[in-house]
C-alpha cells in the first residue's frame, strides 16, 4: 500500500477515467460520489448523487459518470466537465451494476428484483429493457462485439446478450 485516501461511508462502486486520470467512487451511506486525482492522490471533493449509489462507469468520449442508484431505481447523469448532474434515468428494480461500451456508447444496468438489464443509448437517452434469469448482479460488456454477459445469482447462470440486437445468444450453468 502506498498510500490511504478518504472516502464516504461504505464505498462500493469504482471507474477510472483514463483520459484524465481521475477516480470515482460511490459512497453507498453517504449517497455521494468521491473523486480522487491520480497524481497527487487526493479526494477532490464529493459529487451527491441519489439514494444508496452502488456502482459508476464512465463514457471517457461523452464525458459522462453514470452511477447506479439502488434506492431510487435509476441512475444520475455526471458531466465530468462540470460535476454536475444533468439528469437521471429511470431503470428497473434494485439496480446493481453497471457497464458502458465506450465505442458504442450504450450502458447497460442489471436490475437484481425485476431479473432484467436496462441498456441506455447515451447519445439519444433511449432505454431497452431485456428480461434475464433471476437476480442478475453483474455485468460486464465487450466492447469490441458490443455482447454483455451477465450472472444471475439465484439461476447461478452466465448470460451472453448481444446488446446489437438485444437477445440472449447462450446461456451457461455455473456450479
Amino acid at each position: 500500500v502506498t498510500s490511504t485516501i478518504p472516502v464516504g461511508k461504505e464505498p462500493e462502486g469504482i471507474a477510472i477515467n483514463q483520459t484524465t486520470h481521475r477516480t470515482y467512487v460511490t459512497n453507498h451511506k453517504d449517497d455521494t460520489v468521491s473523486v480522487i486525482d491520480h497524481f497527487s492522490r487526493q479526494n477532490l471533493g464529493v459529487i451527491a448523487v441519489g439514494n444508496e449509489p452502488k456502482d459508476i462507469a464512465i463514457d471517457p468520449e461523452l464525458k459522462l459518470a453514470i452511477v447506479v442508484n439502488e434506492k431510487d431505481y435509476n441512475v444520475s447523469v455526471i458531466d465530468l466537465s462540470t460535476y454536475q448532474i444533468t439528469g437521471t434515468v429511470p431503470v428497473g428494480q434494485k439496480p446493481q451494476a453497471i457497464d458502458i461500451n465506450p465505442e458504442t456508447h450504450l450502458a447497460a444496468v442489471v436490475n437484481e428484483k425485476e431479473n432484467s438489464i436496462t441498456v441506455i443509448n447515451l447519445q439519444n437517452w433511449q432505454t431497452t429493457t431485456i428480461s434475464v434469469g433471476k437476480h442478475p448482479i453483474d455485468i460486464a460488456i465487450n466492447q469490441l462485439d458490443n455482447r454483455s454477459l451477465v450472472i444471475c445469482d439465484e439461476d447461478r447462470s452466465l448470460l451472453l446478450i448481444d446488446l446489437n440486437s438485444n437477445a440472449i445468444l447462450k446461456t451457461y450453468a455455473l456450479n
